[in-house]
């Protein structure tokens, strides 16, 4: 954080300031156990200690934050990360704005509804006013609502007549569409062929966006039919999902069709699919059945692991693959033989480096932490040198990340149980920093060695 606000003011100036854009914080919360959630909270973080900073030294940044959020999916009486930033930055007394944006009014709506339609606006201005009751002025529901009501035949063009018709009694009766448009797309998804819906499944598993290359990865480990993982051997080129991903890339390129998915294109190059609104992956996501979510991102994530077997590019999907286990591990856990055990605490520690060279200590963390967890009970007896790194790496993580008890804890127990003084002199230096160096915290040796 100190690092990035020295280099924001370099680069900004009152003549040239830096304008950042966060969307949809509304998802960002610190009581949320996702991981994506966690790392939103720690960048809000991070932005409050950029926007409050006001020391001498170089003077303040000029920068220009803009974030936006849903107030209907944030209560007031929650206690979120949005709004405890924006009531610390206001006892910081960093100007501070609140701007609602509300959903179009219905002469908006009406002019398109009508420029859609081809139709003079007094003449679907009754349509517009329902259509308006109905989503509230929201582009996205009426659009929504409005293929609803193509779907359903209350709305479709008359060739005979030439023009939009539709039937205002039955429009009037129909459902509200700001609470039912899950259901609407759900089922508009629902009536998709098997591949469709499970590359929109299987998307949906990864958030609002699918990289390429993990689709690349899934494609070539979708072939043939699959077991279940309780009984597959350590290797992970043993056939271990129950989907059929092989076809993946042709589902995708159909959802992009049918207007739920878009590529983005990075040059000449594909870079990721993405749903074009989060309602819709919320509706994709739903498709899954609520209790076999878990497992279903479970079989994802060792159909990739299959897919890469170790290989030197399977860094660059480590945390979609330690992720996605991450979901069902706890479930399977039961059922894992000691040597895929052994192959997850590998694969969370690959993982956990890479977040660090990432500087995500957040997440580093917590791939640590469940690294050691799957390790066995006698780990520094059966399995010393990866106990040792994966305990430092623990802690070199917490230590960054602030939390001081886990490091400390961390710390302690490398120094009881690591075997040579080559192997504690790591751990020695972290107990000489202030933040960990108090003399109550650790047993009198530790403060000898530190000292000495």
């Amino acid at each position: 954080c100190f690092l990035l606000r020295r280099f924001l003011k370099v680069v900004s100036s009152k003549s040239h300031p830096v304008m950042l854009f966060l969307d949809d914080l509304q998802f960002c919360s610190s009581s949320d156990t996702n991981s994506s959630s966690s790392s939103s909270s720690v960048v809000l973080t991070v932005m409050e200690g950029i926007l409050a900073d006001n020391t001498d030294i170089g003077g303040s940044s000029c920068i220009f934050f803009v974030g936006n959020y849903r107030s209907n999916e944030v209560s007031s009486s929650e206690d979120h990360s949005i709004l405890r930033l924006v009531d610390s930055l206001k006892s910081f007394h960093v100007p501070t704005t609140t701007l609602t944006l509300d959903g179009l009014e219905i002469h908006d709506l009406n002019d398109m509804i009508s420029d859609a339609m081809c139709t003079f606006p007094r003449i679907c201005y009754p349509l517009s006013k329902i259509v308006h009751e109905k989503t509230k002025g929201n582009p996205f529901f009426t659009l929504a609502f409005l293929n609803s009501l193509l779907k359903d035949g209350m709305l479709e063009f008359s060739t005979r007549k030439r023009k939009w018709v539709w039937d205002l009694e039955r429009i009037r009766n129909s459902m509200d569409i700001t609470g039912n448009v899950l259901h609407l797309l759900a089922e508009k998804m629902s009536g998709l062929s098997e591949s469709v819906q499970v590359a929109l499944q299987v998307a949906a598993c990864f958030g609002i966006s699918m990289k390429d290359s993990v689709v690349g990865y899934l494609s070539s480990s979708g072939s043939g039919s699959c077991g279940t993982s309780a009984t597959a051997s350590s290797s992970f080129s043993s056939p271990i999902a129950s989907a059929e991903f092989s076809s993946i890339r042709d589902g995708l390129d159909q959802v992009v069709k049918e207007g739920f998915m878009m590529k983005v294109v990075v040059g000449t190059s594909l870079e990721e699919f993405k749903f074009v609104h989060d309602k819709v992956r919320e509706a994709a996501y739903s498709l899954i059945p609520e209790n076999e979510r878990n497992q279903y991102h479970y079989i994802i994530g060792m159909a990739l692991h299959s897919a890469t077997e170790w290989k030197n590019d399977m860094n660059n999907i480590i945390f979609s693959i330690a992720d996605q286990i991450n979901h069902g591990i706890l479930e399977n856990l039961p059922s894992l033989t000691d040597d895929i055990r052994n192959d997850h605490a590998r694969l969370y520690e690959m993982a956990g480096a890479k977040a660090v060279s990432c500087s995500d200590h957040a997440a580093a963390r917590s791939y640590a932490s469940i690294s050691l967890s799957l390790m066995s009970m006698d780990r520094w007896t059966s399995e010393y040198e990866p106990s040792l790194r994966r305990s430092m790496l623990l802690a070199k993580s917490a230590c960054a990340f602030g939390d001081v008890d886990m490091a400390q804890a961390s710390l302690r127990e490398i120094l009881a149980n690591a075997r040579c003084i080559q192997d504690k002199l790591p751990a020695f230096f972290f107990c000489s920093l202030p933040l960990l160096s108090p003399v109550a915290n650790f047993p009198n040796h530790i403060v000898l060695a530190t000292t000495s």
